[in-house]
């Protein structure tokens, strides 16, 4: 696969990626936001509880969506590395046989 090819297939999937956690937060915050107006309204405690414990449960999701965003990035990094390395190992055996070649 090629630099470009990953770069764009990777940019497409973080795009998604990056999409769903937004999405998330705004509903955490608007979830959020409902708990503190309603806790001015001597709110019952069971309800308010429920609430809490679906926004911690969302916290969750975020937290798992935005550890698998950067385990992406960390693979992408290191094939690009990989492919760097690759090619630079690729110029330094066309300069050895160069070299070689010269000699003769």
């Amino acid at each position: 696969m090629s630099k470009d090819t990953i770069q764009s297939v990777s940019a497409a999937t973080m795009t998604t990626d990056i999409e769903a956690l937004t999405n998330d937060l705004a509903r955490l915050d608007a979830l959020l936001a409902k708990t503190k107006s309603n806790e001015e309204e001597d709110m019952d405690v069971a309800e308010l509880l429920k609430q809490l414990e679906s926004a911690e449960g969302m916290a969750g999701e975020v937290e798992t969506k935005v550890d698998g965003i950067l385990a992406k990035l960390d693979g992408i990094i290191q094939e690009m590395d990989g492919q760097e390395q690759a090619e630079i190992e690729s110029g330094a055996d066309a300069k050895v046989d160069s070299d070689a070649q010269t000699k003769s």
